[in-house]
């Protein structure tokens, strides 16, 4: 697929942002990225909106995943003590989480206490771009570098594979949802 012009991939994908279609956007920019082994565009709401047409005219349902403003950061923490005396961090994250968020991680940072291990729970989270991963990449290895355990539970599995490819599951258990 390299002897594709990037110019079509990138025509691509600014397709898939115009139609409102954030999960095959995400799938095409991480092949885009593994292609390249460069950062793909981010996603960006598109300010117009495409009406697809049947042959006679007629416009069609749109089959697109409408989001609404969604948040992003992370849920109120719980700090659980388990048998060995282990502390568990429980969080949530959830959103779109996109660009920089190092406000989001301090909160974060700020709720954990003395855990020794935190589990983010990540069934609510939407979608997340390369910027904001490469954050949380950071925030994990500062966390290996404090001897906690990171576990991202209950991932979709773009979002598996996402991690996958920006190295996070090297650092952190990555658990998908099952089906």
């Amino acid at each position: 697929m390299r002897d594709a012009d990037p110019a079509y991939w990138l025509l691509r994908l600014a397709t898939l942002r115009l139609c409102n279609r954030p999960d095959q956007f995400d799938e095409i920019a991480i092949d885009y990225c593994v292609t390249y082994e460069v950062s793909p565009p981010s996603w960006e709401a598109s300010l117009c909106v495409v009406k697809m047409a049947d042959a006679g005219g007629m416009t069609l349902a749109s089959r697109s995943m409408v989001t609404s403003d969604a948040t992003s950061g992370f849920a109120e923490s719980q700090v659980l003590e388990e048998a060995g005396g282990v502390r568990t961090a429980a969080v949530e994250l959830s959103g779109q989480l996109v660009g920089d968020i190092g406000s989001v991680l301090q909160r974060l940072e700020s709720q954990l206490g003395n855990s020794t291990v935190v589990s983010v729970n990540c069934a609510r989270l939407i979608r997340m771009d390369f910027v904001a991963a490469g954050d949380l990449l950071n925030w994990v290895l500062h966390r290996r570098n404090e001897n906690r355990l990171v576990h991202f539970e209950d991932a979709h599995r773009l979002l598996g594979l996402f991690f996958n490819a920006m190295g996070i599951n090297e650092h952190a258990r990555v658990k998908v949802r099952n089906l």
